[in-house]
């Protein structure tokens, strides 16, 4: 049998975890040790291999620079995960919380007075009857493909907020009616006893005796609720991930520019179930990124879940933790100002290192004011370039099957405007195409680029028509055709 002191060292052990999972998600991106931006993004890098210096091109392993090891784009997978933090975590605390402001009103009043008993415990029945994920994976993945969601939305897409907007909802509404029987069950036992009886013969209203009685009474509990139905929703998140259903968007990344272009999609937040889905698919070769954000889900998950341990054996004892009060013991007042301290250190200190947002009014903030990259090489976005031009050449060979597949976010069987007249003046031989040297930084809102074509008109003059990027690979729009020549000219 376990001792009191180290019931009690269990106790403030399972606190101190907590308290180092919250640091991680509230203040991940100061702890990032590599930036995750566009300028950081490697092509391609020199290595020794067997003694020859040979181009390698990224995941990179785990290493002394990358102790997680790189994605595909060269991201320090460490620095990816510690950002996502706050956005896993953060929508699992959110669709807890929801789910105890719908489901603990509800069923405390239906324990107390014994109406809708019937109703809770019956759709309580066919919530749990059938594991959530089944239920969730089939609807969210088709909804998913009407969205083109597998195609690589920007975070920022509306299709991307309505999708985690109805995963959302979907995921509050699995969890309500079993957690409202549970509370139901809970507020019926108290209200069985003689306290609340002779609450009732002195006139006091349902509303009273819900707050002023059984509510505190089952507060002690709510925190333990709380947090086991957090690790629900977490390990939730990961069995959706698994089959590919996640949140925040992604950024689409071209493994090749054959006929047939191949594309994964990668979290450009680090959200933990978009980078597991992203690893899932490559365990047999590079094993570190799946292994990389399992790791940080199962270490948040355990916390969680030896935290809510500790909390019940304090339930079951609480005899054995009565002591003087928290703000009266100098060693927890020490340890909570160490923290509050290395907190506003980070925050003073450190360097935000999260991907650079897009302001309210829809431009980029002071780090990207340069918003022309000429020749793009220094910033690491020949891909784009690449990519613009070998969509013209599908378009010159009046292949928009191999165009639309490889490169549209939105695929569609009929070149849309203008791309119809595009496919029309570069297939018939009157246009030629020229090349594609400037990119530009989009200022309306978008994580994207638009990228000017040059192309030679039947007069022999050159004109310019415009690529609307999404990320560096997929194409959203075009500005520009067959005599409207629209050079980018910045203001």
């Amino acid at each position: 049998m376990m001792t009191l002191s180290g019931m009690r060292f269990q106790y403030g052990l399972a606190w101190t975890l907590l308290l180092l999972l919250a640091v991680v998600t509230v203040f991940g991106s100061y702890l990032m040790p590599s930036t995750i931006g566009d300028l950081d993004k490697v092509q391609m890098v020199e290595q020794v291999i067997d003694g020859k210096k040979q181009m390698v091109m990224p995941p990179f392993a785990p290493s002394r620079e990358h102790w997680l090891g790189t994605d595909h784009r060269g991201y320090d997978m460490l620095s990816l995960l510690l950002n996502g933090a706050k956005y896993t975590i953060g929508f699992g605390l959110l669709v807890t919380a929801t789910r105890f402001l719908l489901a603990v009103p509800i069923g405390l009043y239906s324990g107390a007075t014994g109406r809708l008993r019937g109703v809770i415990r019956v759709l309580q029945i066919v919530t749990t009857s059938v594991p959530a994920v089944l239920i969730l994976f089939t609807a969210l993945y088709q909804l998913a493909g009407q969205l083109y969601i597998n195609q690589g939305l920007m975070p920022n897409d509306p299709r991307v907020l309505f999708f985690g907007l109805v995963v959302f909802l979907m995921l509050v509404g699995a969890g309500i009616f079993p957690l409202a029987d549970q509370f139901a069950d809970r507020a019926k036992f108290f209200s069985d006893k003689e306290f609340i009886s002779a609450s009732r013969a002195l006139g006091a209203s349902t509303s009273r005796i819900v707050w002023r009685h059984l509510f505190p009474h089952l507060r002690p509990e709510l925190l333990y609720g709380f947090v086991t139905e957090l690790v629900q929703v977490l390990f939730l998140v990961g069995q959706l991930a698994v089959l590919s259903v996640f949140i925040g968007g992604s950024e689409p990344f071209h493994l090749g520019h054959e006929t047939q272009i191949n594309f994964i999609l990668l979290s450009m937040t680090g959200e933990w179930g978009a980078m597991i889905a992203y690893g899932i698919g490559y365990i047999n070769s590079y094993q570190w990124l799946v292994a990389a954000p399992c790791a940080f889900m199962a270490v948040s998950v355990l916390i969680l879940s030896y935290f809510a341990h500790a909390l019940q054996q304090r339930m079951e004892h609480p005899a054995f933790y009565r002591g003087q009060k928290v703000w009266k013991n100098k060693r927890a007042v020490g340890a909570a100002g160490v923290v509050v301290a290395g907190c506003l250190a980070l925050v003073l200190l450190a360097p935000n290192k999260a991907p650079e947002a897009v302001a309210a009014n829809g431009e980029f903030g002071a780090s990207a004011v340069d918003q022309v990259i000429t020749g793009a090489n220094e910033m690491g976005l020949e891909s784009t370039l690449v990519n613009a031009g070998e969509f013209m050449k599908f378009l010159k060979q009046n292949r928009w099957d191999s165009a639309q597949a490889a490169f549209f976010a939105i695929p569609s069987k009929q070149p849309p405007q203008p791309f119809d007249s595009w496919l029309e003046a570069l297939s018939s031989g009157e246009y030629k195409f020229l090349k594609a040297e400037r990119v530009f930084k989009q200022a309306n809102g978008q994580h994207g680029y638009d990228v000017e074509l040059q192309v030679q008109n039947p007069q022999g003059e050159v004109e310019f028509w415009v690529l609307e990027m999404i990320g560096t690979g997929r194409i959203q729009s075009a500005k520009g055709g067959p005599g409207e020549s629209v050079p980018i000219i910045l203001k």
